[in-house]
């Protein structure tokens, strides 16, 4: 009987984009550009992973995503990211744009209701973490399955990343904040053997050379 093949997913969150200098400020699927320096430091992501095998890369629909996976692919010849909308953000709705104070005094108790569990709150207009986590690990499976035996690259974001991992250790959605850490450019890589997943490193930001804000 031939063992199960392995695929490896490289799960990394995009750049520094301008509201990610905001300390506590949503930013969820707005489209915001990213900084200059943010762009500048993609390629020591991409060149610490210039010398991997990389199959393929993938990327959300919005621009710091898809800014963060072009450096990436210009060091893996014939590369080019390919868009997977199921994979974008978590829509913070009407509180996009605002900091926890500001969400706080505008919905003060659907707010502690976020802050205690979040799985199932939904911001005005906006979309619950466990429905998040439910498409973005479809999503993930989906690439999985269409690559198996390869290493891709997966270019998101902050809180997708947190929700897929969550799921991926089996820890509870409702813990994304306090349970997973995860920095601007940090890789996490996650191996699937058959059927089982393991997280091999999480949040690894050494190519950063320690270059890096407290929550960049």
């Amino acid at each position: 009987m031939n063992a199960p093949q392995t695929t490896t997913i490289l799960l990394i969150r995009h750049a520094q984009s301008v509201w990610n200098t905001q300390e506590n400020q949503l930013c969820g699927s707005t489209d915001v550009a990213l900084l200059p320096e943010g762009l500048e430091k993609t390629e020591c992501l991409a060149r610490a992973l210039a010398g991997r095998r990389v199959d393929a890369i993938y990327c959300t629909p919005l621009q710091r995503s898809a800014l963060t996976a072009q450096a990436i692919a210009r060091h893996h010849d014939g590369l080019k990211p390919i868009v997977v909308e199921d994979l974008r953000e978590i829509d913070y709705g009407q509180w996009e744009g605002l900091s926890y104070p500001q969400i706080a005094a505008r919905d003060p108790e659907l707010y502690g209701q976020w802050m205690d569990d979040p799985t199932d709150v939904r911001p005005p207009d906006g979309d619950t973490p466990r429905e998040v986590a439910k498409r973005a690990f479809s999503a993930i499976t989906a690439l999985v399955q269409k690559h198996r035996g390869q290493t891709i690259a997966v270019v998101a974001h902050k809180t997708l990343n947190r929700l897929i991992l969550c799921q991926t250790l089996k820890i509870p959605i409702g813990r994304f904040r306090k349970a997973i850490k995860q920095n601007n450019l940090a890789v996490n890589e996650i191996r699937f053997i058959g059927d089982e997943a393991k997280v091999i490193h999480l949040n690894d930001i050494c190519h950063l050379q320690g270059d890096i804000g407290p929550d960049s």
